[in-house]
């Protein structure tokens, strides 16, 4: 099941389906995070916006360009969206469910205290990706994207016996 609030993303996602023969193993919704509700998920994979509002201004101009500002903007901390992920992915994650975030920059000291917050568990550490935002090619310790990989505790008991 892939959800976005945005018609694009979802008519792109549907054509990327279509050419790699996968339309009928996927199921879209054109909706918010907050308004799913039926389902239990296994795995929840998340690139929220969570650029502070800002330092939208100061992105490099190809993705000021491309991207929407509403898939960037993260509010006044950048945490904005991720807070209602967080929040939201307690009521639709399996027991033993896994959560995947895209977060930026400095922000995994806050993100963890919200996990730890609302009863997840750091599973792994975090993985750093290319940085976009200042066109490196290579892996930099200046990087923009990090991303934390959290399981609820409840699911712990399976794997370190709490």
């Amino acid at each position: 099941v892939g959800i976005d609030k945005c018609k694009k993303t979802i008519f792109n996602a549907k054509k990327n389906l279509n050419s790699l023969k996968l339309q009928n193993r996927a199921k879209l919704l054109h909706r918010p995070i907050r308004q799913v509700f039926g389902y239990k998920f296994d795995l929840i994979v998340s690139n929220p916006p969570y650029v502070i509002n800002r330092d939208i201004k100061r992105l490099s101009d190809d993705i000021k360009r491309y991207e929407p500002r509403s898939a960037l903007d993260g509010g006044n901390d950048g945490l904005d969206v991720i807070r209602k992920v967080i929040y939201k992915s307690k009521h639709i994650l399996k027991s033993n469910g896994i959560l995947a975030l895209e977060i930026g920059n400095g922000q995994h000291t806050d993100v963890i205290k919200m996990l730890n917050n609302n009863n997840f568990k750091l599973k792994e550490i975090p993985i750093i990706f290319h940085d976009r935002t200042i066109g490196q090619s290579k892996i930099s310790k200046k990087m923009i994207w990090e991303a934390i990989f959290i399981v609820p505790k409840l699911a712990l008991k399976r794997f370190f016996r709490l």
